[in-house]
């Protein structure tokens, strides 16, 4: 262990007694990350705003709807419930008026059963659960209190949909958490596949498993479309960045390359001089890659730093930072591989030849 600390402590006493050669390297590696950040990320970033967009519109979600005359029940959860590819499945019963039972004339809001994950605290029909929507049409200041079913039942308020996700198209949703066994008449399954390419597949599958009553009474609605156009967004935007990427690391690999050259020719007396004092060939190749990789490693810091404060000063979107740290790593990776020439040629020199350069 202190051989190996006294290896990058010299290497890194080479790296600052060199300044001209490290800082062009620390430069050449900053301006690769920054090069590829500011151009390859930002379309990453923009791919994934986009992506995102697209995904809020529903890319994953089929929605079956049933008239009274399909006879479909909660039961169709239970058939669905093997199928491979869905994320998640509910179901919601009919749709009935309530209104705040301390405002017996403000304005009504549609109640629906609810089968599906749990949702809140709510455990049983007599208990309803609002989104912040809901809330605010039917004239409470928290989601508390109770509602009024048009036929007079009440519905104690148990708690607050916080983010109705798939559910948000049914806005302003109040909802009777139902528990599975209690079976109960459906106008509407949503079922969300895990992936948006999944899409037809799944409502292929599904389609026969329905078995309403009344299979012309059952209509279904999938995302196949948007899935499509989210599947060629990414396609096309992430070909884009990546080549980019590539030749923007290539060609920064390539003046590495060059930098530590000539790195290894100014200093080919220094070397030759070790090699005489007994240095082996594997710790001159060592010692040229630990200084290359540390140089390399705080200009990728100095590049992602840059290219992130011009981006947000910009106000382009950012990318994710999975991307950025694999942008800093590969950066890393190619500065080290493009001085692993110019390391083995400054081991293989002979240290009399060298010793004799003026």
């Amino acid at each position: 262990m202190s051989r190996v600390r006294a290896i990058v402590r010299e290497a890194v006493v080479s790296a600052v007694s060199g300044r001209l050669a490290s800082i062009t390297t620390i430069v050449l590696v900053a301006g690769m990350c920054a090069a590829v950040l500011l151009t390859s990320g930002r379309a990453v970033g923009a791919q994934q705003q986009v992506l995102s967009s697209i995904d809020e519109a529903g890319t994953r979600a089929i929605l079956i709807r049933a008239t009274p005359d399909a006879g479909l029940d909660s039961t169709v959860l239970d058939r669905l419930a093997p199928v491979g590819g869905i994320e998640t499945a509910f179901a919601l019963g009919p749709a009935e008026d309530v209104r705040n039972t301390s405002l017996p004339d403000g304005a009504p809001v549609p109640v629906r059963d609810y089968w599906g994950p749990v949702l809140t605290t709510a455990t049983d029909a007599s208990q309803v659960v609002l989104s912040p929507r809901a809330v605010e049409e039917l004239g409470m200041l928290v989601a508390a209190g109770s509602v009024t079913r048009s036929n007079g039942t009440i519905l104690s308020v148990k708690g607050l949909i916080a983010d109705p996700g798939p559910l948000a198209d049914f806005e302003p949703l109040a909802l009777t958490p139902r528990e599975p066994e209690d079976t109960g008449r459906v106008a509407i399954v949503v079922v969300v596949t895990s992936d948006a390419h999944l899409v037809a597949a799944v409502t292929d599958t599904i389609r026969p498993l329905i078995a309403a009553a009344d299979p012309s009474a059952v209509s279904i609605t999938d995302s196949e479309a948007l899935a499509t156009l989210r599947g060629t967004v990414q396609a096309q935007l992430g070909a884009f960045g990546s080549t980019l990427a590539a030749g923007v690391l290539a060609l920064t690999g390539l003046l590495v390359a060059i930098v530590q050259s000539a790195l290894v020719l100014l200093r080919r007396k220094d070397f030759g001089r070790r090699r005489a004092l007994g240095a082996t060939r594997g710790l001159i190749a060592a010692l040229i890659l630990i200084q290359t990789a540390s140089l390399a490693t705080a200009g990728a810091a100095v590049g992602v730093a840059t290219s992130a404060i011009t981006l947000a000063a910009l106000g382009d979107p950012l990318p994710s930072v999975d991307y950025t740290a694999a942008v800093a790593l590969l950066a890393l990776g190619v500065s080290v591989a493009a001085a692993i020439v110019p390391a083995v040629l400054a081991a293989r020199r002979d240290p009399i030849r060298e010793l004799r350069v003026p």
